[in-house]
């Protein structure tokens, strides 16, 4: 840890200083085993007045790609670190280690405003014009053109000279250009549709059976997000969600067994869900039973396929 805030303070993210505020330091390890150092900023995050700037909705995000034939992502390098603080705001991201008192030069992760003050600089430095082409998540970043490569590429060359003009800088080995799938915000996106990414497949399909609610609701939470992909998915979950009402004792049983089992299997074949096409018209089916209540949401294309 100590090598990993040399490193820091040395590239100018963290600097040595006095502070009245003081916030623990925690960490966590990257794919690739280096360390992500995090701030854990909940007692000072309660004494700050929220950012009103937010990421856009993520189903937003989803739907831009509808029509694209090339898509490129960009990964800026440790973006949050590429934006400054102002030199007042500085001393509220203290934090001490081995005695030794710093402050963040930059956005920690961690911080209350971290997110909203992250999306405002990104929509600063990209501006209105490229809202056609490009979108952002916070540090998901993709540039999506409908029309032809040299359209593409002269879209590729307007956010990064955008960029470029910020100061910031991409981390190429991580940028994907040209593409006809990417993955992104933990779905495989593409020319036709979405997917979800496989690794979080795995994720679920290797999640062991819960033995106590916190292990229950962090299943439930990690299938709750993918759940548009599942039929049936909230008739499936209602032996699991009974363990969940106040005053229930946690007791696995073969029924639990069974319907958490399921649920993985379901997740094996998955379909993928096409991009909607805001020029057609949507159709709705609906079902109910006893227990549970279903819907699809679908179009009907020029093959006079049904496109969910």
């Amino acid at each position: 840890m100590e090598e990993k805030l040399n490193e820091m303070e040395q590239a100018g993210i963290i600097t040595r200083t006095s502070t009245p505020y003081s916030s623990p330091l925690t960490f966590t390890l990257k794919k690739d085993g280096s360390i992500r150092v995090l701030l854990d900023a909940r007692s000072i995050n309660k004494k700050m007045v929220a950012e009103t700037e937010k990421p856009p909705i993520q189903l937003d995000v989803l739907n831009s790609f509808h029509g694209a034939n090339y898509i490129t992502t960009i990964d800026l390098n440790n973006a949050y670190f590429q934006i400054p603080i102002n030199k007042d705001g500085r001393k509220y991201t203290g934090f001490t280690f081995n005695g030794k008192s710093y402050v963040y030069n930059v956005l920690p992760q961690g911080l209350k405003t971290s997110v909203g003050s992250f999306s405002r600089a990104m929509n600063l430095i990209l501006g209105p014009e490229v809202q056609e082409f490009c979108v952002n998540y916070l540090d998901d970043l993709a540039i999506i053109t409908t029309g032809t490569l040299d359209k593409h590429l002269e879209h590729i060359d307007i956010v990064l000279s955008k960029l470029n003009k910020a100061g910031l800088t991409c981390n190429l080995q991580k940028c994907e250009f040209i593409c006809k799938e990417i993955k992104m915000l933990g779905f495989i996106i593409s020319t036709e549709g979405i997917k979800i990414d496989p690794d979080k497949i795995r994720a679920i399909q290797e999640f062991p059976a819960p033995k106590k609610i916190k292990q229950l609701r962090a299943f439930l939470g990690l299938c709750n997000f993918y759940r548009r992909f599942i039929p049936n998915y909230s008739e499936s979950i209602i032996p699991l969600c009974e363990l969940l009402k106040k005053g229930r004792k946690f007791q696995w049983s073969g029924k639990e067994q069974k319907a958490f089992d399921f649920i993985k299997q379901q997740f094996i074949n998955t379909i993928q869900l096409h991009h909607p096409d805001f020029n057609k018209p949507y159709y709705l089916q609906t079902d109910c039973s006893g227990v549970g209540m279903a819907g699809v949401l679908y179009q009907i294309d020029d093959n006079n396929e049904m496109r969910i």
